[in-house]
């Protein structure tokens, strides 16, 4: 029973990572940040249906796909990362007395 419980935790994380990629790796299409692949349907595809391979095609899927991995998540990170310094700048600049008072005058 307990072994049950762990598998079933275990499928649940990796369909829940599975999924956090398949987001990541769209929202990077979305945004252009990442160039198109000629087979990225074919990996969107494997990815959906990877929580119901075998170990073998898992193995398979990895070594196939490994590159293309670390590039979603470098490029994902890279994304956040930016995002979250605009969001500073941005408060930043509001909070700036110099700023609001130039924008004052402006308007």
């Amino acid at each position: 029973m307990y072994r049950e419980e762990n598998r079933s935790l275990f499928n649940k994380k990796e369909k829940y990572l599975i999924n956090k990629r398949i987001r990541a790796f769209k929202l990077l299409l979305q945004e252009n940040l990442i160039q198109k692949i000629v087979n990225e349907k074919d990996f969107l595809d494997q990815m959906e249906k990877k929580s119901q391979m075998s170990q073998e095609e898992k193995v398979a899927f990895n070594i196939k796909y490994a590159p293309l991995y670390n590039n979603i998540h470098q490029e994902y990170r890279k994304y956040l990362v930016n995002k979250r310094q605009k969001k500073n700048t941005n408060q930043n600049r509001e909070n700036n007395p110099k700023h609001n008072q130039l924008l004052k005058e402006m308007y």
